[in-house]
């Protein structure tokens, strides 16, 4: 994995990231693309604190199977509790390139922002492949933070933060790297979707406001970048508010690719 680990005050504030407007909207718009049936059986990779396998295990039901892994025992814990009245949802710790299950056993897996922090990426694809069944499918949403548009009257500062951010990425260029990085699996990519949180005000609700906690955390140290100019650059954002200046942009992109059948 990389170095931004979601535990203690980080994986609470992941969660609450995880429970803002914008990725509610934008976990509707995936379930929208996945399409989840009725006894289906899916497995997420990385599923934080379970939002996305609590929706997926509603949409296939008790006769059903969702299962879920993630490398953090805290975020597992919170997923267990999220999905505990649903007996059909397993949740446990895990790694992606040694995936604890048996061939051709899902129909779907996908994962939400955690490919790109994968340092074994080849051997986790491998794994979602061996997992699959022929005809199943696999959907990775991932981000480039290349391509965030955030307004600063401080763009040098600005710039020195994002590319000390830069660094919390195994793979920062993964959504144009995918494709290929399928095929080479034995993966066949399918279609490429794009989805983009704009903010045009930063409050709790947003996706920018937390994630700039995040950031913050992060740089600190890092690059010559001290407490204070980290603490600088955050303190700006409620200042662009105030002057109704602010603005952030942001792209992923939701890769499908299926297992053909041989």
């Amino acid at each position: 994995m990389s170095s931004l680990s979601f535990v203690d005050d980080m994986a609470d504030i992941q969660r609450l990231v995880a429970q803002c407007h914008d990725q509610a909207v934008r976990r509707g718009s995936v379930l929208e693309i996945m399409q989840p049936q009725t006894g289906e059986k899916f497995l997420e990779v990385g599923c934080g604190g379970g939002f996305y396998a609590y929706e997926v295990a509603r949409c296939v039901g008790p006769t059903g199977r969702m299962c879920a892994i993630d490398y953090s025992a805290d975020q597992i814990a919170t997923a267990e509790r999220n999905c505990v009245d649903m007996e059909w949802v397993e949740c446990r710790v895990g790694e992606a390139s040694e995936l604890p299950y048996e061939n051709d056993t899902f129909d779907t897996v996908y994962g939400i922002q955690v490919f790109e922090y994968i340092e074994q990426l080849d051997a986790a694809l491998r794994e979602v492949r061996r997992v699959l069944r022929p005809g199943g499918r696999c959907f990775i949403l991932s981000t480039d933070w290349r391509t965030a548009v955030w307004h600063s009257h401080h763009e040098k500062r600005m710039q020195r933060i994002l590319s000390a951010w830069e660094t919390h990425s195994s793979t920062l260029d993964l959504p144009a790297l995918l494709g290929v990085k399928l095929r080479n699996v034995g993966l066949v990519p399918l279609r490429q979707t794009p989805m983009s949180f704009l903010n045009r005000s930063y409050h709790r609700n947003s996706f920018s406001y937390w994630a700039a906690r995040v950031i913050r955390s992060f740089v600190e140290g890092k690059h010559e970048i001290g407490s204070e100019e980290a603490e600088a650059w955050l303190n700006e954002f409620e200042l662009l508010e105030q002057q109704q200046a602010y603005f952030f942009c942001l792209t992923s992109v939701l890769t499908e690719a299926i297992k053909n059948v041989r």
